[in-house]
C-alpha cells in the first residue's frame, strides 16, 4: 500500500505539468506545441499508471 501511495503524486504531477505545458502553448498561440503536449502527457500518463499496476 505504501508504494501505491508514493505514485499517485507522480501521476498527479504529470497531469499537472502536461495542462500547464498546453495552457502555455495555447497563449502563445502554437497549436503543434499544444497537440505535442497533449501526446507527450498521455504518453506520460499512461506510464505512471501500468507503473502503478
Amino acid at each position: 500500500m505504501g508504494g501505491r501511495r508514493s505514485r499517485r503524486p507522480l501521476l498527479f504531477y504529470v497531469l499537472i505539468a502536461s495542462i500547464s505545458a498546453q495552457i502555455a502553448a495555447a497563449f502563445m498561440g502554437i497549436g503543434t506545441l499544444v497537440a505535442l503536449f497533449t501526446l507527450m502527457g498521455l504518453l506520460m500518463s499512461g506510464v505512471a499508471i501500468h507503473a502503478e499496476g
